[in-house]
């Protein structure tokens, strides 16, 4: 007998599995977890299919059965499955699903935690809607941080089998942990070894029943899920896009449900564009006020300062609420630009644009601190100027409007002004700051410039979108007023119905044929050898480091062929709607 056996080991995209053979009396099974001999030394693998012959003449032998029925035959597909997608080896999957099973420790915990919060009647009521719907069909809940929650310790409180929550990141596993006294595991990018095993051997044997997590946890085989949670399904942080393997977790956990036959309750502020076959259902928000800072009348001194804004903030001061502000500009200035040639100063040590501070540059990405330059370092001129507005101008002119209140920013260098009674927040603050429940509560949440998220990629508006709906989830979470401030009325308006927005962008996507409507592969390398045959079969756009091809889903197999041949130290990213197609 023979076993066709993934390694364990990261591999070149072209190998898949190697045959072994199997010594007399070894009693190997799918899904067993082997020690094998790979290039002459001893490493983990995975049987995939047994046979009674191999085309091969000279081959190994299997050395040992490490762990009886590591993986069933429906994950060892589902794992091939997402890895021929990626267009990877499947050896890298299997390899990131089962990180930490080498681990000798098995002894771990399980958490408890019973934090409280207080939520409005009308968002039980809609939550307990919800729930008795997704017994039957996959939900999609547009709600506050603080609904997801509720919702979330209602659902593990109930539940028949297991129950995994998805988040995008570590801090979201901390924070659903805090108000979960249901027992439950975390298992994200921190995770320790000997924690890490013992979720693995509990999840899939079935002693684990509520698993929260980041990617890893999409891929795991488990023993019998009943509903999936997933978070926030609009963040890019559910994609694993810096190293291989490139995969997406949501799509993961799709397939994860498939197999299972679990529902998925996808829950935000906002539906996404490519889940408008599953019902949508929105808990109660309040009307956010729409300021047209091209308005004469709501023209002030202050720039970005609005009447109505200033009014707003003056009155939740007065009651003694604080406010909060988006902004998402760090620094003095957005950038410094050349007035005679319209060159922007880049880092000199990655390149990318940095941004302004009172008295330098620093970079955003890999934080080299630089001095103004005094002449344009392109034609020599002294024509460099400060362009845009960064949240330090804009705190500096709110400490002269409201001369009593405390005014903090939060981003990323600054953290400890959470007290603050005027708080000027990045998207940092949404994302790693704001603690739901809190015991001050705001009386004022206000988008400073609802038109800054807009840009040259087709999903811009659809990131206004969520981060507005975001804010606005908030806001009526809090209680509070909520205003956003825009140049682009008639750009921002329609997106405040976040149902009917979704329907239209849904509907220019499919006519200018652009995801979830299209494949999209992000090639970075040399493709020059297949991009005749790349574009016969789609639409290539070529950009400065890397090739993205658009392509018809029915194409997927034939474009596989051609980008499984290209080099290894080409990467891709794809993007589909499906893993299954």
């Amino acid at each position: 007998m023979f076993a066709q056996i993934i390694p364990l080991v990261r591999l070149p995209r072209r190998f898949a599995h190697f045959d072994y053979q199997i010594p007399t009396a070894m009693g190997v099974q799918v899904g067993d977890l082997v020690e094998i001999k790979f290039k002459n030394r001893i490493i983990s693998g995975i049987v995939r299919e047994l046979s009674i012959q191999s085309e091969f003449k000279k081959i190994s032998q299997v050395i040992s059965i490490t762990k009886k029925n590591c993986l069933e035959e429906a994950d060892i597909k589902r794992l091939e499955l997402i890895a021929r997608n990626l267009v990877q080896s499947p050896s890298s999957i299997l390899l990131t699903a089962l990180n930490g099973l080498q681990s000798n420790i098995t002894t771990a915990s399980f958490y408890k935690n019973n934090l409280t919060g207080s939520i409005d009647k009308q968002t039980v009521e809609k939550i307990k809607q919800v729930i008795s719907k997704l017994s039957d069909q996959d939900i999609s809940f547009e709600t506050s941080l603080e609904g997801a929650i509720t919702a979330v310790r209602m659902i593990c409180a109930n539940r028949g089998n297991q129950v995994l929550i998805l988040v995008p990141r570590q801090r979201d596993t901390e924070i659903f942990s805090s108000f979960l006294s249901t027992k439950h595991a975390l298992l994200h990018g921190h995770t320790k070894t000997a924690q890490r095993k013992w979720i693995l051997n509990s999840w899939k044997n079935g002693s684990l029943k509520i698993l929260i997590g980041t990617k890893q946890a999409s891929l795991l085989p488990a023993n019998k899920i009943d509903k999936i949670v997933i978070f926030d399904p609009d963040s890019i942080d559910h994609c694993n896009y810096s190293r291989n393997p490139r995969f997406d977790a949501r799509l993961c956990a799709k397939l994860l449900a498939k197999q299972h036959n679990a529902k998925i309750l996808f829950i935000g502020p906002l539906s996404c564009v490519g889940q408008s076959e599953i019902r949508s259902i929105s808990d109660q928000s309040i009307k956010p006020s729409l300021i047209d800072l091209k308005d004469a009348d709501e023209k002030t001194q202050t720039l970005f300062i609005s009447h109505s804004l200033h009014n707003a903030i003056q009155d939740s001061l007065q009651n003694n609420k604080s406010v909060l502000l988006s902004y998402n500009a760090k620094g003095v200035a957005k950038r410094i630009q050349c007035k005679s040639c319209a060159h922007i100063p880049l880092c000199g040590t990655c390149g990318a644009q940095p941004y302004v501070r009172i008295n330098d540059l620093v970079c955003p990405i890999c934080q080299t601190e630089m001095w103004i330059p005094q002449v344009c370092p392109a034609c020599g001129k002294k024509t460099l100027s400060s362009r845009g507005i960064g949240n330090k101008r804009i705190a500096h002119d709110l400490a002269k409007l409201f001369p009593q209140a405390k005014i903090g920013i939060i981003d990323k260098e600054h953290q400890k002004n959470i007290e603050a009674d005027i708080i000027l927040a990045t998207e940092y603050y949404f994302q790693s700051v704001y603690w739901p429940f809190p015991t001050k509560r705001f009386g004022l949440v206000a988008e400073i410039m609802a038109d800054k998220t807009f840009g040259n990629d087709y999903a811009s508006a659809t990131t206004t979108a969520q981060r507005l709906h975001r804010l606005i989830k908030l806001a009526s979470a809090h209680k509070a007023q909520c205003l956003i401030q825009t140049w682009s009325k008639e750009l921002i308006k329609p997106m405040l119905d976040g149902q009917k927005f979704i329907g239209s962008e849904r509907l220019v996507r499919s006519k200018y044929q652009l995801p979830p409507f299209v494949d999209e592969f992000e090639i970075a390398g040399d493709v020059n050898e297949v991009v005749q045959d790349l574009e016969t079969h789609g639409h290539l756009i070529k950009n400065d480091n890397s090739t993205t091809l658009l392509s018809d889903p029915a194409n997927r197999n034939k474009i596989f062929a051609i980008l499984n041949n290209l080099p290894n130290n080409v990467t891709i990213q794809t993007t589909f709607e499906s893993y299954e197609a």
